[in-house]
């Protein structure tokens, strides 16, 4: 293709595939810098799990106990890209604990909703407790909003 234009370098296609990878990258790396931490608090303040937050590598869960707040639960993996549809981003992971109280199985999602700025990222979890003592077993379902 010949350039007609007045000035032989100046190629106005080649400046446009220019600006869109250098948005691209900068996308991306805006994208990587939002999710990697991100802390959700529960959305009823009474709730015995406060908060969950998520890093590159780890998820941390916290219980209140005795009115204080302190990390209970961490695992060094974080929810993984389940789906993409409809207007979000679906993360999920299930992970398990087990101890001398309890076999515990912990369903933690979060989802982050993109092309509306009035939407907020929010988190979902669902623990399932079965007792070893012989206790009911017990489901705790918890949503969290992404912290400001």
């Amino acid at each position: 293709m010949r350039n007609n234009f007045k000035y032989p370098h100046f190629n106005p296609i080649v400046m446009i595939m220019k600006n869109k990878m250098i948005l691209t990258i900068l996308s991306v790396l805006f994208a990587y810098t939002v999710q990697a931490q991100m802390t959700f608090v529960n959305k009823n303040t009474d709730s015995n799990f406060p908060s969950i937050d998520f890093n590159a590598v780890r998820t941390n869960l916290y219980h209140k106990i005795n009115g204080h707040t302190k990390l209970w639960q961490f695992w060094d993996q974080v929810p993984q890209n389940y789906k993409n549809e409809a207007g979000q981003s679906i993360y999920k992971m299930t992970v398990y604990s087990t101890d001398a109280v309890a076999k515990r199985t912990f369903e933690i999602s979060y989802t982050i909703p993109y092309g509306d700025a009035n939407n907020r990222p929010f988190a979902y979890m669902k623990a399932i407790f079965i007792y070893t003592d012989g206790t009911p077993s017990k489901t705790i379902e918890e949503n969290y909003a992404l912290k400001n």
